[in-house]
């Protein structure tokens, strides 16, 4: 066996040529894209959905973070703890994320399950209840969490960075404050929720091993997706750049 010279480095190669592999396109009836990738040499899939729901669309500060919390936290069928358990038992991985630009649903599933966990992935698109009880939980969760970021360095100057980038009253650059938090509505949320977790303007990214199965399971639960009404667009604000040094006193910081 062949002993490596570790007082030697290894040589640095260019590389020639980098493959990059292509995704199909796949449309279902109700126009929504499908881009999957088919890559995977275990039986796994991860389908994610991508909505206009990020805070770039919301309406008022927090409306598009609490929307996408709120989906997982039951229906008129199931509770969350119901939701939590079923997917749970396919051994599948179920999260919502948002992002200044989208919101997004994804499942990560064994194909031989998949069959039994895209039902739970459409029914909290479709028919999520946003609970009073659950709402309650969530927002004292967040308010309390947010008062205990405050006081850490990393957080507070991530803030004030994106403040000073962007400005406050854009999309990107806006602090969210304890007082958004009190001001914050369950309607809001669900309308929001209402308007945006539709058809339009949707984009399906799939990626393991894709089959025909697959995309046929995708158009039986999402092809249905109706568009929505039209959504009011909120007037997003100038791009204000602060120029100069900034800096923040902070008492006992770190």
């Amino acid at each position: 066996m062949e002993v490596i010279d570790r007082k030697q480095s290894p040589s640095i190669n260019e590389i020639k040529k980098a493959e990059i592999i292509r995704a199909s396109e796949f449309r279902l009836k109700n126009d929504i894209p499908v881009y999957y990738i088919n890559a995977g040499t275990q039986d796994l899939v991860k389908i994610e959905l991508l909505f206009p729901a990020g805070m770039w669309q919301q309406p008022a500060p927090l409306v598009g973070s609490a929307s996408s919390a709120m989906l997982q936290e039951g229906t008129s069928k199931r509770s969350s703890k119901e939701i939590a358990e079923m997917v749970d038992y396919y051994g599948a991985f179920l999260e919502t994320n948002i992002t200044h630009d989208f919101a997004s649903v994804g499942i990560y599933s064994l194909n031989k399950h998949l069959h039994e966990v895209l039902p739970i992935v459409e029914e909290i698109i479709s028919d999520s209840v946003f609970g009073q009880n659950e709402w309650d939980v969530y927002l004292g969760n967040k308010k309390q969490s947010f008062i205990v970021n405050e006081k850490k360095v990393s957080f507070v100057s991530r803030k004030k960075f994106a403040e000073l980038l962007f400005g406050n009253e854009h999309p990107y650059g806006h602090n969210v404050s304890e007082k958004d938090f009190d001001e914050l509505k369950k309607a809001d949320a669900y309308n929001f929720y209402k308007q945006t977790y539709t058809s339009k303007d949707t984009i399906i990214v799939a990626s393991g091993n894709v089959t025909d199965a697959t995309l046929k399971l995708m158009e039986k639960h999402f092809g249905g997706m109706n568009s929505g009404d039209k959504i009011q667009q909120t007037k997003i604000a100038d791009i204000k750049t602060a120029k100069g040094e900034h800096y923040i006193e902070k008492k006992d910081a770190l």
